[in-house]
Parts: structure tokens; C-alpha cells; sequence
């Protein structure tokens, strides 16, 4: 019997499905978008049920398209866009139903509180969060406590995007290395929580879930999950990593020195290494690889992507009434009507940082 993996992507816009053999090759694929909502100034938050949702459409997708027998496929596993911050109370019940994702900058007043207490470039080289510091878990969570304190009473865990959908998956709640890099007190050299920052946090440290290994098998799929799923029950559940680290491992980045660049929401260029690779002036953010004894270090703009959707909706409006009346891709007429550009573009320069970036 053929066996086969299914993978899911919790992108910044959607979740991707994925379908491979165990040699890697693509059997199908998918994808399902949810939004984000920007409620205020820096406010960037998603419903951590739309990313549940669209991991159940687009399995169900998946496997309608995909000619492979529900019994062959024997694993699952998950990566997720970064710095989330999910509040379970002890039965795991989530307890916000928009939560910032990795590029909210809301918590500003608690990292400059944080930062009173602790060198701002000291807990750069600990921990090689190199995004502005408010991007990072701890201070998202601070936040909770500041401005949201009877939530903030019933919280148990705070847990990443791939994280609740594992809990989902399994009811277990755990992380791994590479989510918990970047959570703001990771100590990327010691592989684990740092007793100084959670203290200077002033947050419980039984609030950060327990670190597995990416490559650990954390249960089985639950009745209820593998019946919404269409998936085997039973089926192993792979911790996962943090987008990032997966995406290297996805580009080979496999041995220390070699490079990657992703182009999607965001945009950045990733090296992998034994050790960090940290510069105080440029600040390269690092995570922990989901290969055991690695890091990836990487700088990047915020908005690549999403540059481009907003070209579609600020200045294309004519072109995306016109693919909805030709049953066309709004996408591929821009593209179709930029192939008749002159190479330089009449010198005409777009800087797509409209989200920021980490580089100076």
C-alpha cells in the first residue's frame, strides 16, 4: 500500500493543503483564504477558528481531488505564521475570537516597560528577535494583561497558530523550537524559556506551553477531528514548526550556509547555520530550524504580497471589474498589462515596504 503525508501551511492569508508520498512528490494541493482585520492603528488580528475552518475545507478539498485512499495517508503535520497568540483557559476554550498575529504592533508602552528592566540589545542576542521588539509573543501577552485583565485572569496557555490547530487535532498543548523562538524569551543558545526574561515579563511561566521537538509525534487524531477531517482516526500528528524554519527545510536549507529567499505576504531572504547569525545594526530575526542543532536568520519586508493586493484594490479597479466580468484573475491581467512595460518601467520605482521590514 502507497503511504501518504498531508500537510497544511497557516499562511498570513490562508491555509494551504498539501498531499505528498513519502518520497516527497505532490499528489495535490490546495488553498483556502481567510482575512485579517485591521480594528485599530498596528491592530492586525485573525479569528483563530477561520484558520481551524479553512484546515477543514481545504483537507475536504484535498481529498475529493486527490486519487488516494483515505487509509493510505498515515501522517500529518503543520507550520503557521509566526509570533500568534492564542488564550485557552483550562479546558481550552478560547477565550478572544480575533487575536493579533505576527505583524500586530500594538504592545509598543510593553516592550518600553520590558526593556526598562532589560538591555534591549542584550535580549537581541539572547533571543535573535530582530522584528521590532512589540511584534514578539511576550509583549502581546502583556498587553492581555494590561488592557484585557479579566481575560487575562482566565488564561492557562497562550499558544501559536499551528499550536491551536494541533490542539484541535490531538487536545494536546504543547510548541515546539522553532514557535517558541519566537515568543521573546527563548534563549536560542540554551534551547529553551530563559528564567530572566519570563521574570522580567512578570508573566507565569506556566503560561508558555511545554517545547517539543518539530519532529515529535504529539498523539493521535481524535474521533471528532478525523470525522470533520474526513481523516483517518488514529492518524500521528507531527509537532510542526513556525513557518519560517519549515520553509527552510521545504528549500533544502538543509546544511549550514545555504540560502533561500520566500516570496509570499511577506518577503525575506533566510540563511541556515549551526549558530545565529546576529548583527545589532541590521538586526537579522532568527529562529530555531525544525532540524535539531540549526537556526535560519533571515531579513525581510513585511509587505511583498500584499503590496500587490493593495496595487489591485487602490489602483486596478477597472481590472478587477473586468476579470469578474471575463471569469479571469484579476492577478493575471496585472501581469498581463505589465509584460507590456518597457524593461525599467519608464523609471517609475515602487518600494513595496508599506508594512516596514527589519532592515534599516
Amino acid at each position: 500500500m502507497k503511504q501518504y503525508i498531508i500537510a497544511w501551511d497557516l499562511g498570513t492569508g490562508g491555509c494551504k493543503a498539501t498531499l505528498f508520498d513519502v518520497e516527497g512528490n505532490c499528489a495535490a494541493s490546495t488553498m483556502v483564504p481567510y482575512v485579517t482585520s485591521y480594528p485599530a492603528v498596528g491592530w492586525h488580528e485573525q479569528c483563530p477558528m477561520d484558520w481551524w475552518h479553512a484546515v477543514v475545507e481545504s483537507t475536504r478539498q484535498l481529498l475529493a481531488q486527490a486519487n488516494v485512499r483515505r487509509e493510505e495517508i498515515v501522517c500529518c503535520g503543520i507550520s503557521g505564521h509566526s509570533l500568534g497568540v492564542v488564550p485557552l483557559d483550562r479546558r481550552g476554550q478560547l477565550l478572544r475570537a480575533r487575536t493579533p498575529i505576527w505583524s500586530d504592533m500594538r504592545a509598543g508602552a510593553q516592550a518600553e516597560h520590558f526593556f526598562r528592566m532589560i538591555d534591549e540589545k542584550e535580549w537581541y542576542r539572547t533571543t535573535g528577535n530582530g522584528f521590532p521588539p512589540p511584534l514578539y509573543s511576550v509583549f502581546k501577552i502583556m498587553w492581555y494583561r494590561d488592557h484585557e485583565p479579566e481575560m487575562f485572569k482566565q488564561i492557562d496557555k497562550v499558544v501559536g497558530t499551528k499550536d491551536f490547530i494541533n490542539f484541535h487535532l490531538t487536545g494536546r498543548i504543547v510548541t515546539d523550537h522553532s514557535y517558541a523562538s519566537g515568543s521573546g524569551v527563548y534563549d536560542l543558545l540554551l534551547g529553551g524559556y530563559s528564567d530572566t526574561l519570563v521574570a522580567a515579563s512578570g508573566l507565569p511561566r506556566e503560561i508558555f506551553p511545554e517545547i517539543v521537538p518539530s519532529i515529535e509525534v504529539i498523539g493521535e487524531l481524535q474521533t471528532k477531528a478525523a470525522d470533520v477531517l474526513g481523516l483517518p482516526r488514529g492518524l500521528r500528528v507531527v509537532a510542526g514548526g513556525v513557518d519560517n524554519s519549515c520553509m527552510a527545510l521545504g528549500a533544502r536549507n538543509i546544511q549550514p550556509g545555504r540560502v533561500y529567499n520566500s516570496l509570499g505576504s511577506s518577503s525575506w531572504i533566510a540563511v541556515s547555520s549551526a549558530r545565529p547569525v546576529l548583527e545589532e545594526r541590521v538586526r537579522p530575526y532568527v529562529f530555531a530550524h525544525v532540524i535539531p542543532g540549526m537556526f535560519t536568520s533571515a531579513v525581510s519586508i513585511f509587505s511583498a504580497g500584499t503590496s500587490l493586493r493593495w496595487i489591485r484594490d487602490t489602483l486596478c479597479q477597472n481590472l478587477v471589474v473586468q476579470a469578474a466580468q471575463q471569469g479571469a484573475d484579476a492577478y493575471d491581467l496585472m501581469t498581463a498589462l505589465a509584460a507590456q512595460s518597457p524593461v525599467g518601467a519608464n523609471r517609475l520605482l515602487f518600494n513595496p515596504s508599506l508594512g516596514g521590514g527589519t532592515t534599516l
